[in-house]
């Protein structure tokens, strides 16, 4: 449908949407002060005055006013994306409560190994029941073809994007926040459950300072032999992020077991205290061998006694690690006798996962000029990537179990 161009068209598309009951547009439509103003200007109001999102606000105005509702739930805004989903701020059309709908990507839901990842992370949370683990609520599939998971909604930020922000966090601040994970972590593993993809960006700072884990995309059982999930994806990818994979889930992904989330909450520690992975700007393949053989540089100014907290998380041979989250937020409790204070609201200026859209009719302050997108990569050299990587993880595994 064409752009609306003044406000009678904007209000037009805006009924057609359903997003705003009759009765609330009325108003506007009796005020010739109102339906003078262009499209633009008529959103924006719109939006000061609380009845739209940006979000909403920017697809009326490129005429799209369909797909504002996923099954029960109204479309606020999005959060996030993953290679196989995105997740969006919702509200629920009776109750009013605003949740985190995670949707699976119309194009993967043919695909086996994506479904299959999907309803395992759907299984998964709605097994766990902890502080410091972001809680799920309900599978659904909506319209025959989208399906999606309702969690909790967060107000914080990551870790990742915390010390991006601020750089390197105080030795103190950074256990306070890995000790919760080791929390939540336990409480997983109590579940019966391995995450398989622990790291800063999957844990989220909240206003009054708790830790929660998300994104149980990756989940295994952990006394299930049945893992289809690692099957169906052996011939396309290795699973979890090669910056924070523990040297034996780079080739024994179904034969994992606690240990392996406690190097990766290991690398994490290493990552909040530095402001980097210890094996960053190498190649994936180059980060899997140094991953196998090589100890993680030292960290200026990070105390001996932590320092050796952390190599004993990130040991290259599970036994040699700490046993059990609860063993790590033991080590590390001489950091926790002084409770934090409240996050710094700072921390949450921006916004967690940016909205793509401009927003309405910005004001005319100076803001950085944002950098031209790269042109696309040619897909062969990631598959020769991916091809190689896996090779090189079956030579390690030919080696280390010799």
């Amino acid at each position: 449908m064409p752009s609306p161009t003044t406000a009678a068209e904007f209000l037009a598309l805006t009924k057609q949407s359903s997003l705003l009951a009759e009765g609330l547009l009325k108003p506007y439509l009796n005020s010739r002060p109102f339906l003078e103003l262009n499209a633009d200007d008529a959103a924006r109001q719109l939006v000061i005055d609380g009845l739209l999102s940006p979000f909403q606000a920017n697809h009326l105005l490129k005429g799209r006013y369909k797909n504002f509702f996923i099954g029960k739930y109204k479309v606020i805004a999005p959060l996030g994306s993953g290679g196989a989903s995105q997740v969006f701020l919702c509200e629920h059309e009776m109750m009013k409560h605003r949740v985190a709908l995670k949707i699976l990507r119309l194009k993967d839901a043919n695909d086996p190994a994506a479904l299959n990842r999907f309803r395992r992370e759907a299984r998964a949370a709605a097994a766990v029941n902890h502080p410091n683990v972001v809680r799920a609520y309900d599978f659904d599939q909506a319209e025959g073809k989208h399906y999606y998971i309702v969690m909790d909604h967060v107000d914080g930020v990551s870790l990742e994007h915390l010390v991006e922000r601020i750089g390197p966090l105080p030795p103190e601040q950074a256990v306070h926040y890995v000790v919760q994970a080791a929390s939540g972590l336990q409480h997983i593993y109590e579940c019966g459950l391995i995450h398989r993809d622990i790291k800063p960006s999957n844990l989220l700072l909240d206003r009054s300072g708790l830790i929660r884990i998300l994104d149980l995309g990756l989940v295994r059982f952990a006394d299930s032999d049945d893992d289809n999930v690692t099957k169906l994806q052996k011939d396309h990818a290795i699973l979890g992020t090669a910056d924070y994979l523990s040297p034996e889930q780079a080739f024994k992904a179904d034969d994992l077991d606690i240990r392996s989330d406690i190097y990766s909450l290991g690398v994490t520690l290493y990552f909040l205290l530095s402001g980097r992975t210890p094996f960053a700007n190498l190649s994936m393949a180059q980060k899997l061998l140094h991953h196998q053989f090589k100890d993680p540089p030292p960290i200026e100014g990070v105390p001996k006694d932590l320092s050796a907290v952390i190599l004993t998380m990130m040991a290259k041979k599970p036994h040699d690690r700490y046993q059990t989250p609860d063993e790590v937020a033991e080590a590390l409790s001489g950091w926790t006798a002084i409770p934090l204070p409240p996050p710094d609201p700072a921390y949450f200026e921006v916004t967690e996962f940016p909205i793509a859209e401009t927003p309405v009719r910005p004001a005319k302050a100076s803001r950085p000029e944002a950098k031209p997108a790269p042109p696309p990569r040619p897909k062969w050299p990631i598959m020769v990537g991916i091809l190689a990587v896996v090779a090189l993880a079956g030579l390690i595994a030919f080696f280390a179990l010799r």
